[in-house]
């Protein structure tokens, strides 16, 4: 593009609309000029805030203000009732009260009288359903072999981890015994 620059000569300047009021503004050495505008002595714009700097609430938040009639009501106020037995489990006495002696009545010699019935009912009645079986045999074993802790009888709970690791092999209580009896004749010898 070619300019003349005769056009140029002829630029009238009244043209220009200028205001001579704004202009008229001096910036002195005292004030601070920002090339981008901004006025950051005002509350809406701080060209200094930094942009990740989260605003501060209003009111800060006070958890006294909070009566208990309020966060108490976010508390359930109905007991839901659970089953702590299967219906297998339920059938079997010895297994039951054994486990009732061993939670609720912490009375472990029971306890542990009460598992070594369940797991001789249980192996005398289920000779062919070997996994019926296994359930209680396994929980017994374990449960029976814990009371032992409680009693401080530790050789005895270390005996009853290892015969419930080699007589219920499949089950999921066996990789819990044997990592107890090996802590505990780790702790005992």
């Amino acid at each position: 593009m070619d300019f003349k620059l005769e056009e140029v000569e002829d630029f009238d300047e009244e043209e220009l609309d200028t205001d001579e009021d704004d202009n008229n503004e001096e910036v002195t050495d005292d004030e601070e000029f920002d090339s981008q505008g901004f006025d950051d002595k005002t509350a809406e714009e701080n060209a200094d805030k930094v942009a990740y700097e989260p605003d501060e609430p209003d009111e800060p938040y006070d958890e006294e203000d909070e009566s208990d009639e309020e966060t108490s009501s976010l508390i359930l106020k109905e007991y839901i009732e659970i089953d702590p037995f299967s219906q297998q489990e339920e059938n079997i006495p010895a297994y039951t009260e054994a486990v009732i002696a061993y939670y609720e009545d912490k009375n472990y010699e029971h306890a542990i009288e009460k598992f070594g019935e369940a797991i001789k009912n249980a192996k005398r009645q289920t000779r062919g359903k070997q996994l019926l079986s296994n359930e209680i045999v396994a929980k017994s074993m374990y449960w029976q072999a814990e009371s032992y802790v409680k009693t401080q009888d530790i050789p005895k709970a270390i005996d009853i981890f290892e015969s419930l690791v080699k007589t219920c092999s499949e089950h999921y209580l066996t990789i819990a015994a044997q990592r107890r009896a090996e802590l505990l004749k780790a702790k005992h010898s």
